[in-house]
């Protein structure tokens, strides 16, 4: 239980400075505890993007017209039962994934392969751009993505900060994180294709077309992705290229 806590924690920026680095060195080593961050906060997306998928639009239709006053009460109840049966269909779709030669949604796959890159700690101050660069880290770490989102925006455009690559990786997932996958893939096109996050960029881009449901593309930059033998997401694609 204090190892969960320690991580939720961490996740939602509750955390010291110090204790932060102190966990950050801890998952470093713990490939446990990492893999545990790792869902914690899959579990988390999982549950926002869910909020924005289009089954609950198509179910929200059902409770369109008004109700009077003495059925609001069971209108209440029916919603709360959808809702219960959308986090089963979601926890379904988890085994139906599995499944090889099964096609699925774009937005579901969406949801079973997106998770944020782990950001930096900032351990001293070399410049007068690093306690914005904290401050930031701090938001992304506790996905308060509308926070961390304009900072990180101000941080590219100082010519004296000198952790742009990483300022972009942490931006496009952020915008992906917050469904503006059109937008997340101006900012991931930015990255450097000499720089140590090429696989990344080639990664979230993917994950952004299938947001965008532009299957082709999506499917081409999966394809790009598996073919390479050393890519840290090349199972991953292979998975997905079952599913399309």
């Amino acid at each position: 239980m204090e190892q969960f806590e320690k991580i939720e924690q961490y996740a939602l920026g509750k955390l010291t400075a110090e204790e932060r680095i102190a966990f950050e060195e801890k998952i470093a080593t713990d490939p446990a505890m990492a893999d545990a961050l790792s869902n914690f906060r899959k579990s988390q997306m999982a549950i926002k993007a869910a909020a924005r998928h289009q089954l609950r639009e198509k179910t929200a239709k059902a409770y369109s017209s008004q109700v009077s006053a003495t059925n609001r009460k069971y209108v209440l109840i029916q919603r709360i039962a959808v809702a219960a049966g959308f986090l089963l269909l979601l926890a379904a779709g988890f085994w139906y994934y599995n499944q090889d030669g099964n096609a699925m949604e774009p937005d579901i796959l969406f949801v079973q392969n997106f998770e944020m890159p782990a950001a930096p700690a900032v351990r001293s101050y070399n410049n007068p751009q690093d306690g914005k660069w904290e401050q930031t880290l701090q938001f992304y770490g506790a996905n308060n993505f509308d926070e961390a989102i304009p900072l990180l925006s101000e941080l590219l455009e100082d010519e004296t900060f000198d952790q742009k690559e990483t300022a972009k990786l942490l931006w496009g997932a952020s915008l992906l994180a917050t469904h503006q996958a059109d937008k997340a893939l101006i900012i991931l096109d930015q990255i450097n294709d000499a720089s140590s996050y090429k696989q990344e960029k080639e990664w979230y881009r993917a994950l952004a077309f299938l947001l965008l449901n532009k299957l082709d593309a999506a499917k081409s930059a999966l394809e790009q992705i598996a073919g390479q033998k050393n890519h840290y997401k090349m199972k991953e694609a292979a998975q997905m290229l079952k599913h399309l």
